[in-house]
């Protein structure tokens, strides 16, 4: 596939020899291996910082998911979830709220990978964000929905 012109200049015209127009294109072909050359190591670069972001944002992912802790003294509460990669669009949390009831919630989205762990992340901040505020779980789904998708105030916080 041509990639470009390689243009040669004389101070009078002339014509080329055959050694002189191999030698060109000799010339030619090592100049559009270098730049390929150049493309793919900008290319692995990017791609080996891509997996280092990868894996963080999955270390910081898996971070979020609560480990198994004593939340009450008659309940014992764990839980793992697979992410299917070094990100994922799944999520499990508990905790205990002000009142002394226990919550949990866990979600997946329907997409995988960062897509998914963006979803994911938002919908289980949101929950995680309401459980203090409100007692319903209904409640707290639709003020979830309500944060990430439409932005409006809630009842319970006008004054």
């Amino acid at each position: 596939m041509p990639h470009g012109t390689v243009w040669f200049w004389a101070e009078a015209p002339r014509k080329f020899t055959q050694s002189e127009v191999e030698i060109a294109n000799l010339a030619a072909g090592r100049i559009m291996s270098e730049l390929e050359q150049t493309v793919l190591g900008v290319e692995a670069k990017q791609a080996v910082q891509m997996r280092k972001q990868l894996s963080a944002a999955g270390q910081m992912q898996t971070a979020r998911l609560p480990d198994n802790q004593p939340l009450h003294h008659d309940f014992e509460i764990d839980g793992w979830t697979f992410q299917n990669g070094a990100l994922g669009g799944g999520f499990h949390d508990w905790d205990v709220t002000p009142n002394r009831m226990i919550v949990a919630a866990l979600g997946s989205a329907n997409r995988c990978g960062a897509e998914g762990a963006l979803v994911a992340t938002s919908v289980q901040s949101a929950i995680r964000t309401l459980w203090p505020q409100v007692p319903i779980p209904s409640a707290i789904l639709r003020g979830a929905n309500d944060v990430l998708y439409q932005g409006i105030e809630y009842p319970w916080q006008a004054a």
